[in-house]
């Protein structure tokens, strides 16, 4: 990791009593962000770039849980739960975050407007859960295959040539 200079508009993230704490990070590509099983030191909230979500199962194969390229935050649920890491997060190329320490978790856990955001966040992600959960309940695999592979073939660089979401 190398550290940088924080980037502007964080503070629709955090709170400005904790954006002077922030840590500008780069992770490379196979770069573990967080391990399971591990306890969380940092909240990270990935700026940029493509990571996977994985968890280990007790047979050895691992199940990955999630692909994100989107701004998204990192360790809030064990935070929340005070659990060690559910799940790793793995870059899939280069990522910049910024990382917040958990120096302090009383006093973070105090703050309403931490707390309203952190809610709002997990809310949004329950939100996103479910619908994913009652897709893949309700196409098969081969839909949802031929759904991901055109989504991928028509966001190309940024630029979606009027396909939503899909059924992913």
């Amino acid at each position: 990791m190398r550290n940088h200079a924080i980037s502007p508009q964080l503070d629709q993230v955090f709170p400005p009593p904790y954006l002077n704490q922030l840590q500008k990070v780069t992770f490379q590509k196979n770069d573990y962000i967080c391990t399971q099983g591990q306890a969380i030191t940092e909240l990270t909230y990935i700026l940029s770039g493509k990571v996977k979500i994985v968890r280990s199962l007790f047979n050895g194969k691992e199940h990955i849980l999630e692909t994100l390229n989107q701004p998204q935050i990192l360790g809030d649920v064990e935070l929340m739960t005070n659990q060690p890491a559910g799940s790793s997060v793995i870059a899939l190329e280069e990522v910049q975050a910024v990382q917040l320490p958990l120096n302090n978790k009383e006093e973070l856990l105090k703050d309403p407007v931490f707390l309203y955001q952190i809610g709002r966040n997990l809310a949004m992600a329950l939100h996103k859960q479910g619908i994913t959960a009652s897709t893949n309940a309700s196409y098969s695999v081969k839909e949802r295959l031929a759904t991901h592979i055109l989504n991928d073939r028509l966001c190309i660089c940024g630029i979606c040539l009027g396909v939503g979401d899909g059924l992913l």
